[in-house]
């Protein structure tokens, strides 16, 4: 999530997400604010072989906002 105030949209998908018995987690990390954070993290999630090819994408955009 981008921040807190997203939650009250995420939450429906985490209910579905544990439902159907589904590993997750949730985090608000900002690109804009925190983008030292959202690199952090999307390493972490290579490290754990956790494939988010939306991640990906938002790290290239963030590196090269202009491509």
């Amino acid at each position: 999530m981008g921040s807190r105030s997203d939650w009250d949209v995420m939450r429906h998908a985490s209910d579905i997400l544990r439902e159907l018995a589904v590993p997750f987690e949730t985090r608000v990390v900002s690109a804009r604010r925190t983008p030292g954070l959202l690199f952090h993290y999307a390493e972490e999630t290579r490290i754990l072989a956790l494939n988010y090819p939306e991640i990906d994408k938002a790290l290239a955009k963030l590196k090269s906002p202009h491509a």
